[in-house]
């Protein structure tokens, strides 16, 4: 595992594969996964074994997809990511999809989720990896686990947790 394999594999799964636009100044950008009404509700978080990123300790980042980069968040527990693997949280915003589904966004969301999680699964594949659902942890072990993730208005809700090995 190593960055250069990672930044490829962020980019199948959760990477923007286009650029459309209508007018060729106004843009937007069309991603691996589907969203529905383009409104991008999932977030990734990986949590990385020791000594993958410069830091020493294992650690906990989140994907900014415009950028193409990892933005560590902190530490984490060293025994948290699998063995000879990494964790891939998913996190889904609802405030992005209620302002124009409203009653619908929650099942939006979802929807939204599921692709993703496919989406993680089908690049761990065509790297010669697997990405299976955890549940070995729990919703409160889950947002201990991302913490120090900054809790604002549009809080991420963990939703889902992909073991990748």
């Amino acid at each position: 595992l190593t960055l250069n394999w990672l930044g490829g594999f962020l980019r199948l799964a959760h990477g923007i594969t286009a650029w459309k636009s209508y007018d060729g100044v106004n843009k937007w950008a069309l991603r691996a996964a589907p969203s529905s009404g383009n409104l991008q509700t999932t977030e990734a978080f990986l949590v990385l074994p020791p000594g993958l990123l410069p830091a020493s300790s294992a650690t906990v980042s989140h994907l900014n997809v415009q950028r193409h980069a990892l933005e560590v968040l902190g530490p984490t527990l060293p025994d948290l990511a699998p063995p000879g693997g990494f964790l891939v949280v998913l996190a889904t915003v609802c405030t992005r999809e209620a302002w124009k589904y409203g009653m619908r966004a929650l099942r939006s969301c979802h929807l939204n989720l599921g692709h993703a999680a496919a989406a993680f699964q089908a690049a761990a594949a065509a790297r010669g990896l697997t990405a299976q659902v955890s549940t070995a942890l729990s919703g409160a072990e889950l947002l201990d686990l991302l913490l120090p993730l900054p809790r604002g208005p549009t809080e991420d809700l963990p939703v889902a947790v992909l073991e990748v090995t």
